[in-house]
């Protein structure tokens, strides 16, 4: 609900045709909701409002969708560079089929979004072991970032893996 009183918030205000009480009280239930995190998803709903034409859940929950199938993407190609190709498409069923992940992925929050960045962080990682190169270095921290930016609790899991791989750069894990 949060998610989508704050999406109505921000597509009421870009339309001067509403009526002055209903955008009153669009300000009010934003006001009244607490910022955990930027408005990333619900920015995204408005560019889908305004396509669309009008309010739809449908749209942000299909970005949410979106979101967690990318996310299986890079889980899938994570796990072919560290497993096989059974191990990977495993990891993907479980990612997909798993009870957080069906819930998250039709729902309206930015958990599919900081998952997915987190993931392509994480694949970005893999192939700056294997290259190491500034480039690839830049876009793994540019990634791990985003995904720290929309939603900060991710930041231990990308903290541990910079951590581990430092570590395993310089001989101390194997």
């Amino acid at each position: 609900f949060m998610g989508a009183a704050i999406a109505r918030c921000y597509y009421l205000l870009d339309r001067p045709q509403e009526p002055g009480w209903r955008l009153a009280v669009a300000v009010r239930n934003r006001d009244n909701e607490c910022m955990l995190e930027p408005h990333i998803l619900e920015r995204l709903a408005v560019v889908g409002y305004r396509i669309i034409g009008h309010e739809a859940l449908w749209a942000p929950r299909l970005l949410s969708v979106v979101f967690w199938l990318l996310g299986a993407v890079a889980l899938y190609r994570i796990g072919i560079r560290l497993s096989t190709p059974v191990g990977a498409s495993v990891a993907v069923a479980v990612f997909l089929f798993s009870p957080f992940g069906i819930l998250a992925s039709r729902s309206f929050q930015p958990d599919p979004l900081m998952v997915l960045l987190e993931l392509a962080g994480v694949l970005a990682l893999l192939r700056f072991a294997e290259s190491e190169s500034t480039a690839s270095l830049l876009l793994a921290a540019a990634l791990c970032a985003a995904a720290v930016f929309a939603k900060p609790v991710c930041l231990p899991v990308v903290a541990g893996l910079y951590c581990t791989g430092m570590a395993r750069r310089h001989g101390c894990v194997r």
